[in-house]
């Protein structure tokens, strides 16, 4: 559970606008990279294969048919998987790159692309392991 709650609380505006101003810039085309990337490739296979897979076709109305009302429950529960599906990909391709380059290190691209946990160089200076998800050590 504390992996869906450091998900949630990383992709939030709150914790985007901890970052720098380029940063920020960059994670916003990132993720506006993901919405295109789910709409224009993923949604469009995975209806397909839906409409394989339940023998429901495309051309007549969907409620209509045998398996329509399980291809819809379907299509609906797996939008949020694939947008989920659509940032990692998007988000890993671009921290290897980032990594090839030396802006990122490779131990930093994983949590990067599945949690949004930015590097803390990233953050404004007076926002720094403040609400990211990690515990803050303490210090005795």
């Amino acid at each position: 559970m504390g992996y869906f709650r450091e998900l949630i609380e990383n992709t939030s505006v709150t914790n985007a606008n901890r970052l720098q101003t380029r940063y920020f810039w960059l994670n916003a085309a990132i993720r506006l990279a993901a919405v295109f990337a789910c709409i224009a490739l993923i949604l469009p296979v995975v209806t397909e294969l839906l409409a394989t897979w339940l023998d429901v076709s495309m051309r007549d109305a969907v409620v209509e048919q045998p398996n329509g009302l399980i291809w819809i429950a379907l299509f609906l529960a797996s939008i949020p998987l694939l947008f989920y599906a659509a940032a990692v990909i998007v988000a890993l391709s671009t921290g290897i790159a980032m990594a090839l380059f030396g802006a990122l290190s490779f131990a930093e691209v994983i949590p990067y692309a599945l949690l949004s946990r930015y590097p803390d160089r990233w953050l404004k200076p007076n926002a720094k392991n403040k609400g990211s998800g990690r515990k803050e050590k303490r210090s005795n």
